[in-house]
């Protein structure tokens, strides 16, 4: 429906790829697109597009179907994928490798959103500086909570009546508050150290 949106979000999409093969393999490919303004335009856009797709069919359930639709299938397939064939480059034998608890405990995380529990194999990436299998799907969460927002949001500006422009720079403003709050107490936990 947006080709160029689309193709920005591709842009930024590949501008995370970029950041993270450089930072993982120790690389430097130049790129004009930092990782952090990536997912920041990344996730504005997909946003922008959510609520659209919402906006003009407000049906709950069957905008949670079609999110879960298009999100799900390829999530669970990298986490099978990794779960599984990461065991070619794992250091631990097969059946170390998967009667372990870290890959049951990694397998279980991943597919209920918790990567945080559990990032990494059995004997994957143990000489990597960053460990984790797929740092990034730190992300889906935060996905999952936005699309859920998205209902909350227009719901709340039928209710209310509120203008959206004026809701939309509330939530702007109480994001970027929130954003340099924590700005904030992560330099005051710096300094204390």
């Amino acid at each position: 429906m947006y080709p160029n949106m689309d193709a920005l979000r591709y842009v930024l999409a590949f501008s995370v790829i970029v950041a993270h093969f450089n930072e993982l393999a120790g690389f430097h490919i130049p790129w004009p697109i930092p990782s952090y303004t990536a997912v920041g335009g990344f996730f504005t856009l997909s946003g922008y597009l959510i609520f659209g797709s919402y906006d003009r069919r407000p049906h709950l359930k069957k905008f949670l179907i079609r999110r879960a639709q298009r999100i799900l299938p390829p999530y669970i397939l990298i986490v099978l994928i990794c779960a599984f064939c990461l065991v070619a480059i794992s250091s631990f034998s097969p059946w170390e490798y998967f009667s372990s608890t870290q890959w049951w405990k990694y397998l279980m995380a991943n597919l209920s959103f918790l990567n945080f529990l559990e990032p990494t194999l059995t004997g994957v990436f143990k000489h990597n500086p960053i460990e984790a299998v797929n740092g990034s799907l730190w992300t889906m969460k935060i996905e999952w909570m936005l699309y859920l927002s998205v209902p909350l949001v227009v719901w709340i500006c039928q209710r209310v009546r509120w203008n959206r422009s004026k809701l939309f720079i509330a939530i702007y403003l109480l994001s970027a508050l929130y954003k340099f709050s924590l700005l904030y107490l992560y330099k005051q936990s710096v300094e204390e150290m």
